[in-house]
């Protein structure tokens, strides 16, 4: 019996490797790190990141001096750690017993993934400081505009041209597949858009759809007329304070900001509170031109937030859990079977629980996983 369960266990967990990439649509996309490697939660996992090269004259006979290159890192910290359980019936486990994921199953499995997937969407919006199209408007009824001003953003930071995506929400890429620029691809030989429902690679970028794109909720700073900068920001501050007469409320981590007269956009690192008319604001990226005292500020309302990005924006570690309490120094009750998937393509390693306690059993998927902003400054947020 024990053998048997075990060899089931594990036909299902190989079967569930084409729910992880076809339900994966972030993870897949961000730089990840999968590793065999058992996990356990609070682990610190160092991704290294290159830094830009410096370039100088070559000068025969002359020694340069030596430059030493010290690569930097990024430390993502497991700290996310999912579960989507369910309770087996006879029929359900019979099934498993002939190797087969029973329908709910899979639909737990799904629900974890999906889950990945929005927590990713939620991040990743508000580690973005670039910006394009209108709060609360959705994009690409009549055209490109917003999606260029996102592209803008992203080469004005130096973001590498190649291994560019747009990952929209429904309403944003309903409008984009029946946008005039995509349709009249079909002219050129490209009728992937009208056969397939799928927009593809299009200006520099694979287009996506996902359902887990999330809102921004808007600010709550009682904001009816103009809000002004108090003192100027230096080239490189990280710091700006904004007032108002009267001013209160909170602005929170992930909001909008722009500058009359400032090319860059900014988004706020930390949820602040308004005290004495006055709010100050922790802002990335570093200001690259001196913001003037008493410029307007403009603060983005409420909004979709589909994104563009390059893939090294941001970050996904993944690591399996156990594949046995034995191994992991826990003992059951009951019989416990495990199996851990580590899919390089989507870059998340699951675990398969069965265990059998008090005359029942219960399947359940768990996930072991942390994120993080590598290059923020190279990803956008198309406002809808």
């Amino acid at each position: 019996m024990a053998n048997t369960l075990t060899t089931a266990i594990l036909e299902m967990a190989e079967r569930a490797v084409p729910v992880l990439q076809k339900s994966a649509v972030l993870p897949r996309l961000i730089w990840s790190d999968v590793s065999p490697q058992v996990g356990e939660k609070g682990q610190v996992v160092v991704m290294p990141k290159a830094d830009a090269g410096t370039v100088r004259n070559v000068t025969p006979g002359v020694y340069g001096t030596n430059v030493d290159v010290t690569a930097s890192r990024v430390a993502i910290t497991l700290n996310k750690w999912r579960e989507s359980p369910m309770q087996l019936s006879d029929k359900d486990f019979a099934e498993v017993m002939e190797g087969y994921i029973p329908a709910q199953a899979e639909e737990c499995l799904r629900a974890l993934v999906n889950d990945v997937d929005a927590d990713l969407a939620t991040e990743m919006a508000k580690a973005f400081p670039n910006y394009g199209g209108t709060a609360g408007t959705t994009p690409f009824a009549t055209n490109l505009a917003s999606f260029a001003t996102c592209r803008k953003g992203l080469s004005r930071n130096a973001a590498p041209l190649e291994d560019r995506a747009c990952v929209l929400d429904p309403d944003a890429e309903g409008n984009a597949l029946i946008l005039g620029n995509f349709l009249k691809a079909d002219e050129r030989g490209d009728q992937g858009g009208i056969i397939e429902g799928q927009i593809g690679r299009k200006l520099g970028a694979m287009w996506y759809l996902d359902q887990n794109i999330q809102a921004f909720a808007t600010h709550t700073l009682n904001v009816t007329t103009s809000i002004l900068v108090n003192g100027s920001v230096a080239v490189g501050g990280a710091t700006v304070i904004l007032d108002r007469a009267s001013l209160t409320g909170i602005l929170k981590t992930g909001q909008l900001l722009s500058f009359t007269g400032i090319k860059q956009q900014f988004v706020v690192t930390a949820t602040a509170t308004a005290a004495t008319n006055a709010i100050t604001l922790g802002i990335r990226p570093a200001v690259a031109t001196v913001i003037a005292d008493g410029v307007t500020a403009t603060i983005v309302g409420a909004h979709m937030d589909n994104l563009y990005f390059h893939r090294k924006a941001f970050a996904i570690a993944s690591r399996p859990l156990s594949a046995s309490a034995s191994a992991a120094g826990y003992t059951l009750p009951g019989s416990e079977n495990m199996r851990t998937i580590v899919d390089p393509v989507s870059g998340l390693a699951v675990r398969l629980s069965i265990t059998r306690e008090h005359y029942q059993w219960t399947l359940s998927w768990d996930i072991l996983y942390g994120r993080g902003p590598v290059r923020p400054e190279w990803g956008a947020r198309i406002l809808g």
